[in-house]
């Protein structure tokens, strides 16, 4: 049974653009995601204590027919592939970081995952492009919708859309 998903995508080593495109068009090519929709994509300044510089984020909708804790390892794949090291150390510099941010109306807490993302409240630079393409969906742990959680984010972080990329899915 298909199930609505969102996913927030990230990255501020190498060359981030052509990594979230080229796990977008692996998700659609492979049908892991169908019926994507695909935010502009916007530089952001790090959030916490990551270093590295500027990030590059983009959030993608879809439907899925993969289980919660399977399109987390098919993700973890993608973002090792794409040149990811994990050294356990939170908000470090990263080539490609994808998170699953929603799943359907779904409240999933274990030591894996717990969704919805438990900062998606927190983050403009997930709220941003999250709103641009799912402003209407209600994140059941807060009884609201994206775009009012956009409007009521403390968060003060610079976020700037980048006129020239927007999210095609196509192979770099």
């Amino acid at each position: 049974m298909k199930e609505s998903v969102a996913l927030g995508f990230g990255g501020n080593l190498a060359e981030p653009i052509p990594a979230i495109d080229n796990a977008i068009q692996h998700l659609r090519k492979t049908q892991i995601l169908t019926d994507l929709r695909i935010s502009h994509y916007y530089r952001t300044e790090p959030w916490g204590n990551a270093e590295g510089g500027a990030f590059v984020n983009a959030t993608v909708t879809g439907n899925t027919n993969f289980a919660p804790d399977e399109l987390l390892d098919i993700l973890q794949v993608l973002e090792t592939k794409a040149g990811r090291v994990r050294s356990g150390k939170r908000y470090e510099a990263r080539v490609l970081d994808i998170d699953i941010l929603l799943y359907g109306n779904r409240i999933i807490t274990n030591e894996r995952l717990t969704i919805p993302h438990p900062l998606l409240s927190e983050r403009r630079f997930v709220l941003v492009p999250l709103a641009e393409i799912a402003e209407d969906w209600i994140v059941p742990t807060l009884h609201t919708t994206v775009g009012l959680l956009l409007e009521e984010c403390r968060d003060v972080a610079t976020i700037e859309r980048i006129e020239d990329a927007r999210g095609t899915g196509e192979p770099s």
